[in-house]
């Protein structure tokens, strides 16, 4: 019974991932950790250097990290690419 419900999470949680990555990155408004380091080419250790400094926003939703992939996108320099989509 527990490996059951186990495996109908793990089905659900790899459906609404396979949902968010048909979200082109720069529309998103959050991120896993996992996929903003794929996204970006930096490593956890600097990505969570940079939460620290300030330089990246979070939110915890429970024991879940999302980055705000708006302040990922600044970090980079992309946020005239941003605004220039919003406009």
């Amino acid at each position: 019974m527990f490996a059951l419900v186990l495996r109908r999470v793990s089905i659900a949680r790899r459906t609404n991932e396979d949902e968010m990555d048909q979200i082109p990155f720069k529309e998103r408004i959050s991120c896993t950790v996992d996929q903003a380091c794929a996204a970006t080419g930096i490593g956890r250790t600097k990505l969570y250097g940079e939460i620290a400094a300030g330089r990246v926003e979070t939110r915890k939703i429970g024991k879940r990290t999302l980055i705000v992939v708006k302040s990922l996108l600044k970090l980079f320099g992309n946020e005239q690419a941003i605004s220039s989509e919003a406009a």
